[in-house]
Order: C-alpha cells, then structure tokens, then sequence
C-alpha cells in the first residue's frame, strides 16, 4: 500500500501543527518524523492513522485497485505509542501474542493463544533481545523491555503500515539499532511502510529513506526530503 497526503491542515486551540502538508509515501518505506517536543509529532500520527476527525485534507492508501481511507481497515494499521499500552498483569510473550487477535476468530483465544501464535511471538521477542524477560509479567519489565514488548506485539500485528511514536526513546544505542532494523526488514520483506519519530540524526540517516521535519522558521509547516536513492 502506498500512502497519500493530500493538504492536511490541523489547527487545535487556536494554534496552527500543521498546514498545507501534501506528500505520497510509496509501500515498502521507511518515513522518520522530526520535530523537537510539542510541535505536534504525535497528534501528526494519529490524524494519519485515523484516529482523529479533526484534521482537514485527506489521508488515503491507494494501490493499483484503488484508495481508502484509514477507516477502511483499522485492524490494519499497527500504532505502537509513547505508554505502550500494555497489560501489566500479563507476560511478555502473552502481551506479545494479542498483536495477533485480529487475525484469529474468537473462539480460537477461550483456552489460550494457539502454539503457532506464541511460538511466532517468542521469535519476535528473542529477536529483540527479550528471550530471558519473556515468560516475566510486563509490571516486572523495564521500561526498555517494555517498550520492545510493545514493539514485538505490533510486529506480530502484521499490519499494511506502522506508526511508531518514539519507538526508541527508552532504549540504549544497540537495542535501539536491533528495533530499527527490524522495521527495516518489515519494508524490505513484506512491502509494508514504517512512520516513526525519531530525534537521532545518525539513527534517521542509517535506517529511514525519507524524513519529515518540523520548520522551525514557519512552525506549522513542514518539509518532507529523501535520504535514499
């Protein structure tokens, strides 16, 4: 799926986040959004997911059979946020699995998750260096493994797009690094795009093809460049 964003306009309280914005993303990218705090990264991501109607303009997803709005197909779209949103009570590798209830009818979930979902779970959280912490209540977690939990759980969503607001705020540089390639991996293998906001230039530089960033000279503008050919 491609995205499309055709002159988006949010204006909250009387303040201008974002006017004029228009870009297309082809499927398969990698898009960091850059901004420094309060310039409205996150309320950008969830007009583009959907999750508001304040905004004005459209955001669509279009392939070669036609467009849709995000409304379209909710289950679709992966959202890992900044809290997480996390069952605390449960394990790792249990909050890691109910990326996949969209995909499994109810009555398949009254006796537990089946074996080949939490065997697909436990791989995504081995994968990102979770192994010893996935049998453990999230509540005994850090806040490093939990945003990875959070991280494995929409991966194991398998989603036509992700949105990842900070994805990498509580995470030193190598789990940092193991996070963002595997997103990378998501673009290549599945042609699916990842929109995540980032703040390190080096981390934007070495996984994102595009960036969208905050001008701080005309605030509710943005410009959106490419980093790969």
């Amino acid at each position: 799926m491609n995205l499309e964003v055709r002159n988006l306009h949010l204006n909250l309280g009387g303040r201008h986040l974002i006017r004029g914005l228009s870009f297309e993303l082809p499927a398969g990218s990698f898009l960091a959004v850059s901004g420094p705090s309060g310039c409205g990264k996150t309320t950008m991501l969830h007009n583009l997911a959907g999750f508001s109607e304040e905004v004005k303009g459209e955001v669509l997803y279009t392939d070669e059979s036609g467009a849709w709005s995000p409304s379209h197909f909710p289950d679709q779209i992966g959202f890992i946020y900044q809290h997480f949103r996390l069952s605390k009570p449960m394990s790792a590798l249990g909050n890691a699995c109910c990326g996949a209830l969209g995909h499994l009818a109810w009555h398949r979930t009254i006796f537990g998750f089946p074996r080949s979902v939490r065997t697909t779970a436990y791989r995504e959280l081995c994968g990102l260096g979770l192994k010893e912490a996935a049998f453990q209540p999230v509540a005994q977690l850090s806040g490093g493994e939990r945003q990875r939990v959070a991280v494995a759980r929409a991966l194991h969503q398998k989603p036509l797009i992700y949105y990842a607001d900070e994805p990498v705020a509580n995470l030193d540089r190598t789990n940092a690094h193991l996070v963002l390639a595997r997103f990378r991996r998501e673009c290549a293998e599945r042609k699916v795009s990842v929109i995540a906001v980032l703040h390190d230039d080096p981390q934007i530089s070495l996984f994102a093809d595009y960036v969208l960033r905050w001008d701080n000279k005309e605030p509710s503008l943005w410009k959106m460049d490419k980093i790969r050919k």
